[in-house]
């Protein structure tokens, strides 16, 4: 948010949304819990109405509306405001518990399938990203952007594919990536992966 508040505030909306998603809920609704620093100074002022904007077009693109939230202003320490941070909690609906999804792998043999991969023409994404704070110590760069119209599509299929009882584990990619993501489910499986880049791809495309 602090980077690009309209992308933060559509990546913390859609965050919310895609966990749910992969536990095999049905997104319903969504609250807020909005902590800034000093609004009277126009950055702070601006990194809040930033990230409202990119909050409700997330919420409009993926029906996800905000129906309850609070506001916490002025966090400051010395005259310096916290990092700007919407915070969004989600709800959803199992339709049946017995197809609820969690992230552990289950079975060996099982086959690993990202949803929504790029070409690898189209690269990675390093701004912002954990392996960028913590290999080379550097916060710079814009988020990753957020392409509503993907992220509800992609959501809804994996959503039908766990109704249908085809799917063992879900996890959705965030902090991270997908090597980050596939170390939480191997954890939480304490069973291993295999996995190697796609044919065609170089690092920066996987």
């Amino acid at each position: 948010v602090y980077a690009d508040p309209v992308q933060g505030g559509a990546q913390a909306v859609a965050e919310a949304w895609r966990n749910l998603i992969s536990v095999g809920a049905t997104p319903l609704a969504a609250t807020d819990n909005m902590n800034f620093g000093n609004p009277q100074r126009p950055r702070i002022m601006g990194q809040f109405a930033g990230a409202v904007q990119g909050m409700a077009a997330a919420c409009q693109a993926l029906d996800f509306p905000i129906v309850s939230g609070n506001v916490s202003l002025y966090n400051e320490t010395n005259g310096e405001g916290i990092l700007p941070t919407p915070v969004i909690g989600g709800v959803g609906l199992v339709g049946d518990w017995r197809r609820a999804q969690n992230l552990a792998f289950k079975n060996e043999g099982d086959a690993i399938v990202m949803i929504g991969l790029k070409a690898p023409s189209h690269g990675g994404h390093l701004g912002q990203s954990l392996y960028l704070r913590e290999i080379f110590g550097r916060e710079i760069g814009a988020p990753p952007s957020v392409d509503l119209d993907r992220e509800r599509r992609h959501g809804l299929f994996i959503l039908s594919l766990i109704e249908q009882g085809v799917l063992t584990a879900v996890h959705d990619i965030s902090d991270g990536g997908l090597l980050c993501a596939l170390a939480d489910m191997a954890l939480s499986g304490n069973r291993g992966a295999t996995v190697a880049a796609p044919e065609g791809a170089d690092a920066a495309g996987f």
